[in-house]
């Protein structure tokens, strides 16, 4: 009688262990299959000698299913360089018409013209104003979740170049329960 209760004991523990093998397997499948978005090119050109300088941002799907109903904005402008950047408003984003980008394709502002004004010309060339580049995307991946991609960028001219650097980079998961307007918390953000 014991080794039989011994056998029951074990072979319900054993069921357990393989419950959450197959759990811990289809969320590893899951995430192989879906979509990532990630800014494949970000830089400008032109500052400060072109009246017209112009910005690159272009999106990349890294994943290996289609991204859908991509909706997203990207703001360029100057500002101090102490200056503490702000993401599109999510309400704006989700509002505008979405579209689907597949496995390894490119979606984005490529070479968009910014205005340099004669005193943001003064003041970049005195390292008081730098450019910042801000991106918000919404998607869903084949399984129907919703995702939500921040990022953040700050030109360089001090270094004399049109290199960016990412001051914020944070992609999640977003449900129900989320707080749209709420920014990335310092976990990701943190590059």
């Amino acid at each position: 009688m014991a080794a039989l209760l011994w056998t029951l004991v074990q072979g319900r523990a054993g069921l357990k262990k393989a419950r959450k093998a197959n759990i811990i397997a289809r969320d590893t499948a899951r995430r192989q299959l879906r979509a990532y978005l990630a800014i494949d090119i970000v830089g400008f050109s032109g500052l400060p000698k072109s009246e017209k300088p112009t910005y690159s941002c272009v999106l990349r799907n890294c994943g290996q299913t289609p991204a859908r109903n991509v909706k997203g904005e990207i703001h360029a402008y100057f500002d101090d360089w102490d200056h503490a950047p702000q993401l599109p408003d999510i309400n704006s984003v989700l509002s505008r018409p979405g579209q689907t980008l597949g496995p390894d394709r490119t979606l984005g502002a490529f070479r968009r013209s910014l205005t340099l004004s004669p005193a943001d010309k003064a003041r970049w060339l005195k390292n008081e104003i730098t450019l910042y580049l801000v991106v918000r995307h919404v998607y869903e991946d084949v399984f129907g979740k919703r995702h939500r991609l921040d990022q953040m960028y700050k030109a360089r001219p001090r270094d004399g170049g049109d290199a960016m650097d990412a001051i914020c980079d944070a992609e999640r998961q977003m449900d129900e329960n989320d707080s749209l307007d709420q920014p990335p918390s310092a976990d990701e953000a943190a590059l």
